[in-house]
């Protein structure tokens, strides 16, 4: 295990996957067992023995570290494959350091300007080269790059969100077909900067 001296929402993930892996009695490659913290592991633990919602899934399957969709250094939208009454459903693993429920969608939430344009701006005949170009696409798709956000958030079945409450990580386990509840309109979203130039 790593020492605790790079605390960020990747290293909680990680961490998170690694105290469900323990929980459920999944073997993990050493390579990635390393990469997580054992007192956050600890703390993860038991509000996964503490909360009563997760004991419905059953076998589940760790795929966290394979690639995604995309190759390269992208990992996988998915983390676990487990069932629900015999029913296979998939999980994502999201983490927060504090209280914030601020979580990143997979493949697009923190891209470098070649994945957006990929993922993003070239399937809408666009096509980004700097930072001001990428605000130009917030500033006037906001409404449909939300959209897009939510739909490669909720890639999964099930999303358990671990985020840290003073001294110990909750746990809160979101069913996707809630983000179908979501609408966006453009009229209605305000920004601190409100202008490219800012």
């Amino acid at each position: 295990m790593e020492k605790d001296n790079k605390i960020n929402n990747e290293f909680v993930g990680i961490s998170a996957e690694l105290a469900i892996a323990e929980y459920c009695d999944i073997d993990i490659s050493e390579e990635y067992r390393n990469r997580g913290s054992r007192e956050i592991i600890d703390m993860i633990k038991k509000s996964i023995i503490e909360d009563k919602e997760i004991k419905k899934f059953k076998n589940f399957v760790f795929v966290g570290s394979e690639k995604g969709e995309r190759g390269k250094q992208s990992k996988s939208s998915i983390d676990f494959f487990a069932e629900i009454e015999k029913n296979k459903v998939s999980i994502s693993v999201k983490s927060n350091i504090d209280s914030g429920a601020k979580v990143c969608p997979p493949e697009l939430g923190q891209p470098c300007l070649a994945t957006f344009n990929e993922l993003y701006a070239i399937p809408r005949g666009l096509e980004i080269k700097d930072g001001n170009d990428f605000k130009r696409i917030v500033f006037e798709q906001t409404d449909e790059l939300l959209q897009e956000y939510l739909k490669r958030l909720f890639v999964t079945d099930y999303i358990f969100h671990f985020h840290k409450i003073k001294e110990k990580y909750d746990l809160l386990i979101v069913e996707s077909k809630l983000s179908k509840v979501f609408q966006f309109d453009k009229k209605l979203i305000t920004f601190t900067k409100p202008t490219i130039e800012e």
